[in-house]
């Protein structure tokens, strides 16, 4: 009786912060009009545009996971196009200045607050600080699938944006089948300018069945992302492998293929990895790069790409290497253009990847990879579930028939990936 009343008192508090939360949203939105801090879009267009505030996926790393620095620098580089000395700000925790600081990012400090405070929190912040345009970084968190509180806070900046003459860019996401269903009353009162753009056709889908908000379809943005320098080691080992005879695979797998992973899931991960690396190897020219994505923590690549390494670095009949230190996304980008075929269990190194016209078989986790893959009409037999990784024997007939099928996969990619390249520019159109 006790835990049953408990979890109704939860419910209903739950209801009443989210009630707030809009009520305040509403109010901070008619005081932006009516204390006339409203700009009208035809101002601030003509206007030479100098500052964006960026609002990121993790408020804490900023850029730990490769894909969120591949979508903030590619969108920087797209809006430096015309605005040449665009001043960049950065929302963060207080605890993550000097980390914004260190990338040559304006800090702008996010409290910790309850989502009802977060409307007071932005109208604030507009009217103490004149941008010209808000991003935030849809990727995967949209749907709610890691929390309401994000999205949700997300949703209210941009509307306040909008509403405040400021031109908020909401950079292409995918959404799953299953969305947080609280999310319905944020998303169906944003503004009419507001435009959210959606990575995928299956997430697009996904979000008009979902809301009457408006949407358009594009490419993620990190297609736009330049690619910048190939490290001198890795280069020389690639040539060296070219050099052999040799087709060289990016390889990338990590913990968070299954949610809340096991010290036992990883370490059969591990197993099947360097048994799938090992027959190949033994059986093909082959040679495999292993690449971390994603540098955070007990969440980042190198919890099993590690250990793989150290499983197969003195086995001479298996030519491997593993890239050490931290690197930005443009730099994976550029060594995946030299590579011959790649797999990962990462969105943004397969986009990375595909946008260098390389090559990819995806491990699986969420529903936001089938999308990706019909933007280059490649078949679902390249994406692969974490349960078939883990199936050892699977996955090394899975690998060995993608590597065998590396010329052909290149020819579909290739013929692709302008298109691609378009629709990721996409994200920018309506500035």
């Amino acid at each position: 009786m006790k835990k049953t009343l408990k979890k109704i008192y939860h419910a209903i508090k739950h209801k009443f912060r989210l009630t707030q939360a809009i009520r305040n949203w509403q109010q901070a939105k008619l005081e932006l009009v009516s204390n006339q801090v409203k700009r009208s879009m035809t101002e601030a267009s003509a206007a030479s545009a100098k500052k964006v505030l960026i609002y990121p996926s993790d408020l804490s790393t900023i850029i730990g996971a490769l894909g969120d620095d591949a979508m903030i620098s590619a969108s920087l580089d797209q809006l430096k196009k015309t605005h040449p000395d665009l001043e960049v700000y950065m929302l963060c925790k207080p605890t993550s200045k000097d980390v914004v600081e260190s990338l040559g990012y304006k800090s702008v400090a996010f409290p910790s607050l309850d989502l009802d405070a977060h409307p007071m929190f932005f109208k604030s912040l507009y009217e103490s600080l004149s941008i010209d345009y808000l991003v935030v970084l849809g990727a995967d968190i949209m749907d709610g699938y890691y929390g309401l509180t994000h999205p949700a806070s997300a949703l209210i900046a941009a509307d306040l944006a909008a509403a405040n003459g400021i031109k908020p860019i909401v950079l292409g996401f995918s959404f799953n089948k299953a969305p947080n269903k609280d999310l319905a009353n944020f998303y169906k009162r944003l503004d009419q300018r507001l435009i959210l753009n959606v990575r995928d056709d299956i997430s697009l889908g996904r979000i008009r069945d979902f809301t009457t908000a408006n949407s358009e379809l594009v490419a993620d943005v990190a297609f736009c992302l330049i690619p910048t320098t190939v490290p001198p080691d890795v280069k020389k080992w690639i040539e060296e492998q070219k050099n052999n005879g040799n087709q060289i695979v990016g390889f990338n797998v990590h913990p968070m293929l299954l949610k809340s992973a096991s010290e036992e899931n990883i370490q059969n991960i591990v197993e099947s990895a360097v048994y799938s690396i090992k027959n190949l190897s033994e059986n093909l020219k082959v040679s495999f790069l292993l690449l971390p994505h994603d540098y955070r923590g007990k969440n980042g690549d190198a919890i099993c790409l590690q250990p793989i390494y150290e499983r197969l670095k003195n086995d001479s009949k298996i030519n491997a290497f593993f890239l050490e230190g931290k690197h930005r996304a443009s730099v994976l980008k550029a060594i995946a253009g030299m590579l011959d075929g790649v797999v990962t269990g990462r969105m943004h190194l397969a986009i990375a990847s595909l946008g260098m016209e390389t090559p990819t078989m995806c491990i699986t986790y969420q529903d936001k990879f089938e999308g990706l893959y019909r933007h280059f009409s490649l078949p679902n037999k390249l994406l692969l579930s974490p349960q078939t990784m883990m199936d050892k024997d699977t996955f090394t007939k899975e690998l060995t028939d993608f590597v065998s099928e590396l010329s052909t996969l290149k020819s579909i990619v290739s013929s692709k990936a302008p298109t691609v390249r378009s629709l990721s520019e996409k994200n920018f159109i309506n500035l």
